[in-house]
Order: structure tokens, then sequence, then C-alpha cells
């Protein structure tokens, strides 16, 4: 069976790893938040017409 090595990581190493994962939570979370609010939209539109549709008869 092989060593297993540690992981060692210099501070710098570490900064970095820290702000990778900072930055992908903020972009994942502002990713969902546009999404929700598409879909949001597109759930109004829907709505607002269907509306228009059953006034008209």
């Amino acid at each position: 069976m092989a060593a297993q090595r540690d992981l060692k990581l210099k501070p710098n190493q570490l900064v970095w790893l820290l702000a990778i994962f900072v930055v992908g939570a903020i972009v994942g979370i502002a990713v969902g938040v546009l999404w929700g609010l598409a879909a949001a939209a597109v759930t109004l539109a829907a709505s607002e017409a269907t509306e228009r549709i059953s006034r008209r008869r």
C-alpha cells in the first residue's frame, strides 16, 4: 500500500483557495437569483395572458 501524503497548503495557496470558493458561492447565488426572477416573470406573463383571455369571454 502506498504511503499517504499530507495535504500541506502554503498561506498564499490557502488564500487563493478561499477566494475561489467565495467567488464561486457568490456567482452561484447570483445565477440562482436570476433564474428565479426569470421564472417569476414567465409565470406572471402566463398568468396575465390567461386572465385576459378569460375576461374576453
